[in-house]
Order: structure tokens, then sequence, then C-alpha cells
């Protein structure tokens, strides 16, 4: 009697079920093998990532105090009043407005024998100055730039401190220069020193700009610390990244969100249910897929790459890459998609970039301050336009040439760039030899301050220019306005009152600023 041999589609069906036992196996596997300490590295890249980020933000407020120590204590004026200290300097400067200016919670004036002369203190919650002692860092002796500032040869200078360092009020962020002439140059006629305390509304702040709630503490002892652990959920990063000899070291300690890990413990949790249920469902479906997925999907493959280049590269899955004919236009279809995603990757970021300099274009400062206009409209805020121009620009093409004139206007876009202080503020070319800055949240008087800053940082390119008719080198006019926006206002009155201040400081000999104040909105 000759023995009964199976068919091929019940081959097939013992083949289907024995392969989808296989998997489900393999899937185990792979789970307690694979998947999970995989889950375990993508968050402890993820913590690393944001551990970084906040860093970045706390190095970002160590450079703007820098910069902003920098500026004075390199100021002519300051160094003269170091070396005979006189009441109009500390009336005009040294002045309780100044600190909020800068918001600046301590400023330090030594003369060059190492003794104060000059201090001024934040006011507290009550309005009342805060005591000097409660914020001048106890071990400021013990740092070494403060040693070095007065135990250096005659006629040298020395670098800048930048630190978080404690105080009796808490943390607070120094930055330590030397007084020097306007050109950096020496002899060192004394010490400067600006502090910022870090209260724990102001972490706060600057936790909301990195996005990552984070804590600073002092240690005052080594002590060996994990750099990665889990709790309940929360993956916790400790790293020591500023250390002074004298100063205590700081832990920086971010906390971010573990879903991974809990999706994975759910994961391997429904795992054996979700497969016995599925496994005879499967079984199913897989047999009735044989056809789906060799005939069908052939015909659709082609319909989807002819419908993807009539409709503008719709957000449709692509297939499964496959090494046959269904593969081999799978492939050709991601190569497509992704060159086309690449160019169009390009024209977005030429789109909103000016070619020449590398800041914003037109298109994109026109978006960012109807934006920043809506929100200062809605929040009762202030806001502030600053429109500039080069100097007499087309005579310095016309002498130099072209080439040199791209230099030129690169070189005052970092400048201007470079005077401005917050993130959130827009320096973009307007055309030509003209730029513009938004500032928002800032009034007159922050305007002027950014306005003379980006006349001096343009003038201090020393850039000659032979056909100007103001001075021997590039110089920029500036004009700026400020105000609130009211009522029906749409931003246009800014351009205008900006545009007007511009030809003002024109009229007055260019290489200067002038500005007003936005004049109320009329009622009619």
């Amino acid at each position: 009697m000759p023995r009964r041999q199976l068919s091929i589609w019940h081959k097939f069906l013992l083949l289907c079920l024995l392969f989808l036992v296989l998997l489900q196996l393999l899937l185990m596997g792979e789970v307690r093998l694979f998947l999970h300490p995989l889950v375990l590295s993508m968050e402890k890249q993820f913590a690393d990532s944001q551990q970084h980020r906040v860093a970045m933000v706390l190095q970002r407020e160590l450079h703007d105090l820098q910069r902003i120590s920098q500026d004075w204590s390199s100021w002519d004026s300051l160094y003269d009043y170091a070396s005979a200290p006189n009441p109009t300097f500390a009336n005009e400067n040294l002045i309780p407005e100044t600190m909020d200016g800068l918001e600046l919670d301590l400023f330090l004036l030594y003369d060059k024998e190492g003794r104060l002369i000059s201090s001024l203190t934040s006011q507290d919650e009550a309005g009342m100055p805060r005591a000097l002692t409660l914020l001048i860092p106890p071990d400021l002796q013990h740092l070494q730039l403060f040693r070095a500032l007065f135990s250096r040869p005659s006629g040298d200078k020395t670098d800048s401190f930048e630190g978080i360092v404690p105080t009796p009020s808490g943390l607070m962020a120094i930055s330590l220069q030397p007084v020097l002439h306007s050109d950096k140059q020496g002899p060192v006629n004394g010490a400067l020193l600006m502090g910022r305390l870090l209260t724990p509304a102001y972490l706060d702040h600057l936790a909301q700009i990195a996005g990552v709630p984070f804590s600073l503490s002092q240690v005052s002892a080594p002590q060996d610390f994990s750099r990665y652990r889990i709790e309940d959920h929360r993956v916790t990063h400790v790293t020591e990244p500023w250390q002074e000899p004298g100063v205590p070291s700081l832990l920086l300690t971010v906390q971010v969100s573990s879903e991974l890990g809990q999706l994975a413990g759910e994961t391997l949790e429904y795992a054996w249910v979700f497969t016995a249920v599925a496994l005879g469902g499967l079984t199913l479906v897989f047999i009735y897929l044989i056809h789906r997925l060799v005939l069908r999907p052939l015909r659709q493959l082609e319909q989807y790459v002819g419908l993807v280049w009539r409709n503008d590269l719709q957000a449709i899955p692509a297939p499964p890459t496959r090494n046959d004919e269904i593969g081999r236009l799978s492939n050709s279809f991601v190569g497509l998609l992704d060159e086309l995603a690449i160019k169009q990757q390009i024209l977005a970021r030429y789109s909103y970039e000016d070619s020449l300099t590398g800041i914003a274009n037109r298109r994109r400062f026109e978006e960012v301050f109807t934006q920043a206009f809506l929100r200062a409209k809605q929040a009762s805020g202030s806001l502030a336009l600053l429109m500039i121009d080069v100097d007499y620009f087309k005579p310095f093409n016309d002498h130099y040439g072209h080439p040199e004139g791209d230099k030129v206007l690169q070189q005052v876009a970092m400048a201007i760039a470079r005077s401005v202080n917050k993130v959130s503020d827009l320096v973009a070319r307007y055309g030509g030899e003209e730029f513009v800055v938004l500032l928002e949240g800032a009034d007159l008087a922050v305007a002027h301050q950014v306005a003379e800053r980006i006349c001096q940082n343009v003038a201090q390119l020393d850039i000659p220019h032979a056909s100007s008719r103001c001075a021997n080198r590039v110089t920029v006019s500036c004009g700026y306005t400020a105000g609130i926006p009211q009522g029906k206002d749409n931003g246009r009155r800014w351009h205008m009152v900006a545009d007007e201040s511009l030809y003002q400081a024109k009229g007055a000999g260019r290489n200067c600023a002038r500005g007003q104040q936005l004049p109320p909105l009329s009622s009619g």
C-alpha cells in the first residue's frame, strides 16, 4: 500500500506552524538577551544627552557673565577709577540701577594692591541691599586667579576666572577679571568681580530653558558617586563639572523619565499571554497574507511609487526591503525618498538663512517678528526693534571692490550677533547692507544699550574705510524703538519708527545710535 504523501499545501502549513513556534521562542530570548540591555543603553545615552544639555545651559550663563565683566574690566574710565576713585564716576555708574540692568547680585572692585574700593549688592525681597558678608565667597582669597592678580610681575596681565562658588547666601556664578585698558593691555590696575546668585527661582528658570529638571549642590569632601542609577522609573545622573583648587566640588544632578524601562517591563510581562493568544490568529492571517504579500504587493508597489510622484511625497509607509523584485523596487523608492528629503532639508535651511552672512534672512525675521509681536500683545510685554545700516557702504564697494564688501558684511553681522544678550534675541540681514535686531521683553533703555554696543563692536573691528565721510574705518548707524503692543496694533509702526530713528542717526553724522519711544496708538 503506497505511503500517503502530504500535499505541498499541508507541508507548507506544518512549516508555517513550526516557524511561528520557533519565532515565539526567539522573540522571548531576544527580549531577555538583547532588547532589555538595549533599552538600558538607550536610557543611559538619553540621560547623558540631557546632562550635557543642562551643563551647556550653565556654561552659557557663565559665558554671559564673563562677557559683561570683560566689557566693564576693559573700560578706561573704570581703569582710572581704580587708580583714583571719584564720586562722579561712582554716582553715574556704580548704582543699583546698574545691578538691575546687568542682573547682578554682587559687584566688587579691588585696586592693584588688593584693597576693596567699591562694592554693590542686589536688593532682597524687602527691597533692602543684601549684606556684603553674605555674598562674598569665603574661599575667594584661595582662588588661583585672585592670588595671581596681586602677586604677578609688574606690567604683567593674567587670565580671567569664571565658575560657580559657594557663598553664605547659596551658590553664586562669578566672573573675576583683571582691570585693563580698553585695548586689553596692562599693566593690571586691580580686579573686578561680578556675581549672580543661583537662587532656586533662577535655577528653575534655567531648568525651563534646558527642559530638564536638575539641581546643584555643594560637596565638601571627595566621594564616590554613581554616574547612573534607576529609582522608581527615574534615571539619575550625577557629575562634577566644575572644580577649582580651594573651592568645594559642585554636583550637577539631572533626572529624566525612564519610560523605556517601564515599557520594556510591561512588554516582558504581557509577551507570553500575547503570544499564546496571537499564535492561532497569526497562523490564519499568515496563510491569508501569502497571496497578499506576493502578487498584490507587487502591483501595489508600482502604484505606490507613481502615487508618490504625483502627490508630492505623501506620508505612505514604504514596503519592507526584500531580496527579490519587490525588494529592488523598495530600495529604489527608499533611495529616491531619501534624496528628496535631503533636498527638502537643504531648501528649508536656505529659505531661512542668509547665504552670505550665515545669519537669519528677512523671511525668517518677518516670521519671528510676527510671532513675538503676538506673544507681547497677549502678555502686554515690551518689544524693541533695531535697524542698522553700514555707513557709506556703496563708496566702500566702489573703492575696495565687492569681494571686500562681502567680507565686511560678514564681519558686521558677526559683530551685531555678539552684541545681543539673550537666546531669544534675533539678528537678521534685512537687505543689502541693512540689518535688523529684535529684542523680546526689552524696553527703550535696553534697546539703547544694545544699539550703543553694536556701534562700538563694529567700530572695534577697525576695518579701514577710506571713502567714509564720518570715520576712517567701517561704522554703522542704528535706529531703535520700543513699546508695548496695543489694541489693533499690527507691528508696522515698529518698522516705521525704527526706520525714522535710523534716518535721524544718519542726519546726526552717522556712526551713532538714535531712538525714540513708540508713540501711543492713535484712537482714530
